[in-house]
C-alpha cells in the first residue's frame, strides 16, 4: 500500500519555473474516507468545492481576481487546491481514477493509507456509524506530512455553498497560542441526549465535522499526548465514544 503515499498531480510546477513566477498558494484540505458510502459523499462535497472555487473555473495565471468576503477581508481567488485523502483500499482505487480523470488546473493530491494508522484508534470503543474511520482525524499530526503547517479537514457527509478560501481565511485570526477552530454543535439533538446518557462535554460540545488545523502547533503540544490521556479519562465514564473522535474532542 506504498503506492497511496506517492503525490498525484494534474498540475505539477516545473522546477525550472523562475520563482517570482510561481504561485505557491495552496489551501490543503484533508478528508478521511472508509466505504462506499463514504467515497460517494466525498466526490459530491469536492464537486461543491470544485463549484465554488473559482481558481479551478479560470485560467490562474492570467485571470487573477480577488472577492470582498462579508467582514470585508480581500480573498486573493488563485489559490490552489490540495487535497490529503485518507482513505482505505477500495475508495482509493474509486478515487485516484475519477480525479485523475477530472484532470482539473490548480488542484493536487495525494492518498494516505488509513488501514496503516487504524491500530493507533483501535483500543477506543466506539457505536458511531463512521466506526473506526470516525476516529482517524484525531491522529492527523502523524498521518499528514510533517512539513505540512496547516489543514481544514472536512467530513465527508458535507456540502460547500461558498468558497473555501474564506474558511481558510481564517488562519489568519488564529493567536499565537490557538491551534484548532471549531464551531458549538448547532442541532439540539446533542443537547437533549443528556437527559439519557453522561454527556462528555460543556454545553453542546463542538463538532469535528469541520476543523481548522495548525497542525505545526499541534505536534509541539504534544497533540498525541492531550488527546490519549483525555480520552482514557472519558472511557472512566463513557463505555464507549458515542460521537467518535468528538467524545474526546469536546472535552
Amino acid at each position: 500500500m506504498t503506492d497511496f503515499l506517492e503525490n498525484v498531480s494534474n498540475n505539477k510546477e516545473n522546477d525550472d519555473t523562475p520563482k517570482e513566477k510561481r504561485k505557491p498558494s495552496v489551501i490543503h484540505l484533508s478528508l478521511v474516507i472508509g466505504g462506499a458510502r463514504s467515497t460517494l459523499q466525498a466526490v459530491t462535497l469536492m464537486k461543491s468545492i470544485f463549484y465554488y472555487h473559482t481558481s479551478l473555473q479560470h485560467d490562474i495565471s492570467n485571470n487573477i481576481r480577488l472577492e470582498v468576503s462579508p467582514k470585508g477581508a480581500i480573498l486573493p481567488r488563485y489559490q490552489h487546491l490540495y487535497l490529503h485523502l485518507v482513505v482505505e483500499r477500495m475508495a482509493y482505487r474509486s478515487l485516484s481514477t475519477l480525479l485523475d480523470s477530472w484532470n482539473l488546473p490548480g488542484l493536487f493530491y495525494s492518498f494516505y493509507p488509513v488501514e496503516k494508522y487504524l491500530e493507533d484508534v483501535v483500543w477506543i470503543p466506539t457505536n458511531h456509524y463512521s466506526g473506526i474511520y470516525g476516529l482517524a482525524k484525531i491522529i492527523l499530526t502523524d498521518i499528514l506530512p510533517q512539513t505540512l503547517e496547516k489543514v481544514i479537514f472536512l467530513d465527508c457527509d458535507l456540502l460547500m455553498n461558498a468558497d473555501i478560501s474564506q474558511l481558510w481565511a481564517h488562519f489568519d485570526q488564529f493567536l499565537s497560542r490557538q491551534v484548532i477552530g471549531l464551531a458549538e454543535n448547532q442541532s439540539p439533538w446533542y443537547v437533549m441526549r443528556q437527559s439519557s446518557m453522561v454527556w462528555p462535554a460543556i454545553g453542546s460540545g463542538y463538532n469535528t465535522g469541520v476543523m481548522l488545523l495548525h497542525l505545526e502547533r499541534l505536534r509541539r503540544l504534544p497533540w498525541n499526548h492531550l488527546w490519549r490521556n483525555t480520552t482514557t479519562e472519558t472511557l472512566k465514564f463513557l463505555p464507549y465514544a458515542p460521537l467518535a473522535d468528538q467524545a474526546s474532542g469536546s472535552n
